[in-house]
């Protein structure tokens, strides 16, 4: 845990640099998965695929959820890859951003 503070403390100077607009974000595990994690994040807003995806590389990320449009799924950094997840949105009011 505190490592991944430390982590993401890090990620945070580096998108207030880049002069991202940014909010708070959290993952989870689907109920009833074993076992179940839950980690902190980031939403970076405005980002194309590629810059998502360099984003992500740069950071050491396999893959980062990207939302476009009415789609939601996973880009894989290295590939460049969209994988829609089938997932929808929960709730059309989003959390203030940040720059």
């Amino acid at each position: 845990m505190n490592w991944n503070r430390s982590a993401n403390a890090g990620l945070l100077r580096r998108i207030v640099a880049a002069g991202v607009d940014w909010s708070a974000s959290r993952g989870a595990s689907l109920p009833g998965t074993e076992p179940s994690w839950r980690e902190d994040g980031f939403c970076l807003h405005g980002l194309g695929m590629q810059e998502a995806s360099d984003w992500g590389r740069d950071v050491n990320q396999r893959a980062v959820v990207y939302l476009v449009d009415d789609r939601a799924g996973l880009l894989f950094c290295d590939q460049g890859q969209f994988v829609s997840c089938g997932l929808r949105m929960l709730s059309t009011k989003s959390a203030p951003s940040r720059r």
